[in-house]
């Protein structure tokens, strides 16, 4: 179905709110063409209905309601096809085949992909075009109350239809995408964010946290070396952080003598060093790894705490 300025009149506009995903659920959805069954438990729903101008707050437990009306109505959403919609049909365990066919969702992420090719953060669409970031992200929202959760949750709504009409309209705007590797560090370096990262803070940061240094290095300048010395690097690092390198890991969450894992066992050991840094993104950036923004899920704000966390701005 093609929304258009009219249709956007008539539609529900959806966000969920759900728990933190896990290390283990993160290395699942990773690889998984199909992530469903790996999704996190919701924690609250926030609908607006633009036919009467109001907001619905779902607990859990209302999902069954939810549901229903979701079925039922036209669906606009940021990411919802690939996630909230799932993670609504996962918690009350039904197959997620029952709204595969629903031609009357309009996923905002998924247009602005087929329109620009690219893949953008609510935030930072927000931001480029609304003059305001997100109203949390991600990372704080785990001890937010429910109250406060739900708040967070109707202004992803409120900006996500804002957006929305802004993309119908042709007015949207989108923000520059980053470069793929830094400089070298000689001068101040930008980061995907635009932030500048002190070169000296670097350098006594490089000397302090070798095997870290070295595993950032061949990620940030990994056109400079060879495949085999960037995964001995990242195995080091590993090792030296968690006891265990790469394949070992894998051996983990895919045991060799287990016949069902052995496609996603092969899989996680046929990625190259770029794939493998993606896939451990959120467990290399908590060990204080700094990564490209295009290797992690995480917003542009969420990338700007971490750098400021490891002391480069």
């Amino acid at each position: 179905m093609s929304f258009s300025a009219d249709t956007i009149r008539d539609v529900l506009v959806l966000d969920i709110e759900t728990e933190q995903i896990s290390s283990e659920m993160f290395l699942r959805q990773k690889h998984k063409r199909d992530v469903f069954g790996c999704l996190p438990k919701p924690r609250v729903c926030v609908t607006y209905d633009t036919r009467t101008s109001g907001y619905h707050v779902y607990m859990p437990s209302d999902f069954d309601e939810l549901y229903k009306t979701v079925r039922d109505r036209d669906v606009l959403s940021f990411n919802g096809r690939r996630f909230d919609l799932p993670v609504i049909l996962q918690y009350l365990g039904l197959p997620q085949q029952v709204l595969d066919s629903k031609d009357n969702h309009f996923d905002l992420l998924e247009e602005i992909r087929k329109t620009t090719g690219a893949s953008y953060s609510l935030d930072a669409l927000a931001l480029h075009n609304l003059g305001k970031h997100k109203h949390t992200d991600g990372r704080k929202m785990e001890g937010m109350d429910i109250e406060a959760l739900t708040e967070a949750c109707q202004s992803d709504v409120e900006q996500t239809y804002a957006l929305a009409q802004m993309f119908i309209q042709g007015q949207l705007k989108y923000p520059a995408r980053g470069r793929r590797t830094y400089p070298d560090y000689g001068d101040d370096v930008e980061d995907y964010c635009g932030v500048k990262i002190n070169a000296d803070q670097m350098g006594q940061w490089m000397k302090k946290n070798k095997k870290r240094a070295v595993l950032t290095e061949a990620i940030a300048n990994g056109h400079k070396y060879n495949e085999t010395d960037k995964l001995e690097s990242l195995d080091n690092f590993l090792a030296e952080q968690t006891g265990r390198s790469y394949t070992e890991t894998v051996e983990l969450n895919a045991p060799a003598d287990d016949p069902n894992a052995q496609p996603y066992r092969e899989a996680l050991l046929s990625l190259d060093f770029d794939g493998r840094c993606s896939l451990l993104s959120n467990i290399l950036i908590g060990l204080g790894v700094l990564l490209p923004i295009d290797m992690t899920d995480m917003t542009d704000g969420q990338y700007s705490d971490m750098m400021n966390e490891n002391g480069f701005l």
